[in-house]
């Protein structure tokens, strides 16, 4: 099963899709943490197979290295963000 394509945003108790689909609601929120947490999980995804896969075929490491980096980075600032 695939989950719906990102990015996710969190609009008060909803975590929504790009066109407005509801992902999940948020009746217990123990901070906004949680919520941009929730809502960063496509983002965060995205950067994990990005490492697999560059990991995997090491001889372009150092040029996606950059582009890896700025990915990671981009996640885990939504991730604590939002």
């Amino acid at each position: 099963m695939k989950h719906t394509p990102g990015p996710w945003k969190r609009l008060g108790r909803y975590i929504r899709a790009p066109y407005g689909e509801r992902i999940a609601t948020l009746n217990y929120i123990k901070g906004e943490s949680n919520g941009r947490l929730i809502a960063s999980a496509p983002q965060l995804l995205e950067a994990l197979q990005m490492i697999a896969q560059v990991s995997q075929t090491n001889r372009h490491l150092a040029v996606n290295m950059n582009f890896i980096s700025q990915t990671t980075r981009a996640a885990i600032k939504a991730a604590e963000e939002g």
